[in-house]
């Protein structure tokens, strides 16, 4: 589940927030997920795993050419943040009032360079990927919870969306960015430092939910409950946190909170080992003899301890929103919460391997069954018909 708590003091001043405001660190972490993506896809190629297959990619996903779009961005961020802190003496609140524009500026210059200028109108042409119009077209099918036909692409929407829950609280945010600049009293304090998130409690709410409910009904039209479920605990963990947020008396949100956190968090902890990953740490049999390392699986793609720290980290990285108990005066803040997020985009990129291992996989142990079914002559009658094949 990604981080569950919107709740942070009204306003914290702090020098770290003129020298690096909100909008920056969100397109810093919009950055740092495409440079991830190209890490993925440069170990996939390196493993041999078809990638064009998986994704329904007329070609292999080039790592190089994300590796291109994350530089150019990289580039647009710096200028423009050396240019801010040129501007504001590295920060200096007076003068962060006067050019908290740029920040503003920059975040939706690298949104519209990152998915929403076409190609043709960007220049040179060399450097801007066409998997941005796929990207674009996917984020547009996935943000209402469409999924594309089984076997055309449907993987892809998937990982889509799923990275999308890692990016659910940047989400929110980016409306916080643009709702206070467009509203001048609040610029002014966010410009100071301080992001008031107390505004517009239950649309933020909704934002942050945004992610998850489209999760959900992407996994109705697959037929996928359990699936559903999962999210569902994640949106109620959400909605809980919003409550004891506004009613700090209210005695059952504050119990409910972390009741139903917990839940959601080891419920999706369990979803990723057993489904997401195939593994069987907690199936009771494969504690037995076997054949291969205790609660993996036969075919490892992966040296086997890579899968025992993955699980590890992934539950502790789930765990993180545990820091609004145990460590609420650095939670409470700005730099808190950029940590957060940081985390849970680390952790979505790590656990993209392990899930496009299985689904790679899942389709050469059908591909072996259906070459065995037709070595057999027992192949299925209509999948025979759609092939074309006439017995």
């Amino acid at each position: 589940m990604a981080e569950v708590d919107t709740e942070i003091p009204i306003f914290k001043f702090e020098k770290f927030l003129p020298l690096y405001p909100l909008p920056l660190r969100l397109a810093t972490l919009l950055i740092y997920g495409i440079w991830l993506y190209g890490i993925n896809l440069r170990v996939f190629n390196r493993l041999n795993l078809d990638t064009a297959a998986l994704l329904h990619h007329p070609s292999t996903p080039n790592h190089t050419s994300v590796f291109r779009l994350a530089a150019v961005l990289s580039i647009v961020l710096a200028t423009s943040t050396a240019l801010y802190w040129a501007a504001t003496h590295f920060g200096n609140t007076e003068r962060a009032l006067q050019y908290f524009a740029l920040p503003n500026g920059t975040l939706l210059l690298i949104i519209l360079l990152a998915f929403i200028l076409p190609n043709r109108t960007l220049f040179p042409k060399q450097l801007w990927p066409s998997g941005r119009s796929r990207a674009r077209n996917t984020l547009g099918r996935v943000c209402w919870g469409g999924l594309a036909p089984d076997g055309n692409g449907r993987f892809g929407d998937i990982l889509m969306a799923d990275a999308l829950t890692s990016y659910s609280r940047p989400l929110m945010e980016t409306y916080l960015s643009f709702r206070l600049f467009f509203t001048s009293a609040d610029t002014v304090k966010a410009a100071a430092g301080g992001v008031n998130r107390n505004i517009d409690p239950w649309l933020c709410t909704l934002i942050f939910c945004w992610p998850f409910l489209m999760r959900m009904r992407q996994c109705h039209v697959a037929n996928q409950p359990g699936n559903l479920l999962k999210y569902a605990a994640s949106v109620t963990a959400l909605i809980m946190a919003t409550i004891a947020s506004i009613d700090k008396g209210d005695l059952w949100a504050q119990v409910g909170l972390p009741i139903s956190a917990l839940v959601a968090t080891f419920y999706s902890f369990y979803w990723d080992v057993a489904y997401d990953w195939d593994l069987e740490l907690f199936s009771y049999s494969a504690w037995g003899d076997s054949n291969y390392p205790h609660g993996l699986r036969p075919t490892l793609l992966f040296a086997p301890w890579k899968y025992y720290a993955m699980i590890l980290l992934d539950l502790l990285l789930r765990l993180v929103w545990m820091m609004r108990f145990l460590a609420p005066h650095f939670y409470g803040t700005e730099p808190g919460f950029f940590f957060v997020e940081i985390l849970e985009i680390t952790r979505r990129f790590l656990w993209t391997f392990f899930r496009v291992e299985t689904e790679h996989l899942r389709k050469v142990r059908v591909g072996m069954q259906e070459v065995e079914m037709r070595e057999r002559g027992v192949y299925d009658y209509e999948h025979d018909q759609e092939d074309g094949i006439v017995r």
